[in-house]
């Protein structure tokens, strides 16, 4: 038995000794000089081959693929399941929508009669109470006009007398009718002069109508110079997407927050729904209209929020995938 150390060419011995060589039944000298020969690739051989395995960390790492691989199958079907389960849940539906405050009431204060505007005592966000002093009309116009029908009246009565003494029936009968006419026109611009002043006939906040740079220009009757809402009592409406108002009606509760006060949030219900699609920035939408009380005052007309509807409940497939679902089919005409 002749058995040689399979070492580096250094020749330290046990320096990266990877094993040995046997031979069996042959003479000593010719096998030792053999050995000595192929002991050297053989060792680089072996040495290769022992780089080019893992280590223990790669080892472990590919152990743990292997194993991976052998159930990711079973995972995977048992998340798709999990997921289908999920998905078959029944959820509640809701609708996000921009909302905007509205006054429940409005009252619009026109021109009570031609004249040029003398004075201006509001502007829009003023607070007023009934009676409150809005604007004046410059009573010029009517006072000159107050003159002449005065003028004319008096020259009307004088010609009835006339004839009247003339024994003039007819004529005099015709005089008296256009000295009424006259006397009930003075009597009109008479009233307009004693009410010059427009005042407001609610409390409340004036919302639109900023005259304060239009002082002297020429007003015509009916000609709207401000819009009054009350306070306390305020509409909030809600503009709902055409796509989703098959799925909202009358009575469903409304949560809501506006933009002022967004860590307020507050609940309603839906009172009534417009008939009637309007156009909202591009957007068909349908407005919806959920009272607010508001007795502190908080409130103004034109504030803004988001608005969340609770629908019916509908699996939450549905209410996640039913709008890509529909666009889908209208987009190849199914």
């Amino acid at each position: 038995l002749v058995a040689i150390r399979l070492n580096h060419a250094s020749g330290n011995i046990g320096e990266n000794a990877l094993g040995a060589l046997l031979v069996l039944e042959a003479s000593a000298s010719c096998s030792e000089r053999f050995l000595r020969v192929v002991a050297e690739p053989v060792h680089s051989a072996l040495s290769r081959i022992a780089d080019s395995q893992p280590s223990r960390i790669e080892f472990a790492i590919r152990a743990l693929s292997k194993f991976a691989r052998g159930r990711s199958r079973a995972l995977l079907l048992l998340g798709l399941m999990l997921a289908c389960m999920v998905l078959m849940l029944p959820m509640r539906y809701r609708v996000s929508a921009p909302l905007e405050l509205q006054p429940q009431t409005r009252r619009f204060i026109a021109v009570p009669f031609d004249g040029p505007l003398q004075s201006v005592y509001v502007r829009p966000g003023d607070l007023v109470e009934v009676g409150g002093l809005l604007a004046k009309i410059n009573p010029r116009e009517i006072e000159f006009e107050l003159a002449g029908s005065l003028a004319e009246w008096n020259r009307s009565e004088q010609e009835r007398k006339t004839l009247m003494a003339k024994h003039d029936f007819a004529g005099s009968k015709l005089a008296e009718l256009e000295a009424e006419r006259l006397r009930l026109k003075t009597e009109l611009l008479q009233h307009q002069r004693d009410h010059l002043e427009v005042c407001s006939p609610i409390a409340g906040m004036v919302v639109s109508g900023d005259l304060s740079q239009s002082e002297g220009r020429p007003m015509t009757r009916g000609e709207t110079l401000f819009e009054i809402a009350p306070l306390g009592n305020l509409l909030v409406e809600i503009a709902i997407p055409e796509l989703d108002i098959a799925e909202v009606r009358t009575g469903m509760t409304v949560n809501y927050f506006l933009h002022s006060f967004p860590s307020r949030k507050m609940q309603g219900e839906i009172q009534r729904i417009q008939p009637r699609a309007v156009l909202r920035e591009q957007e068909n939408v349908f407005m919806a209209e959920v009272a607010l009380q508001d007795p502190d005052g908080l409130y103004r007309p034109g504030m803004q929020g988001r608005a969340s509807i609770v629908g019916d409940r509908h699996t939450l497939a549905w209410n996640l995938f039913h709008h890509a679902y529909f666009s889908a089919r209208q987009w190849i005409g199914w």
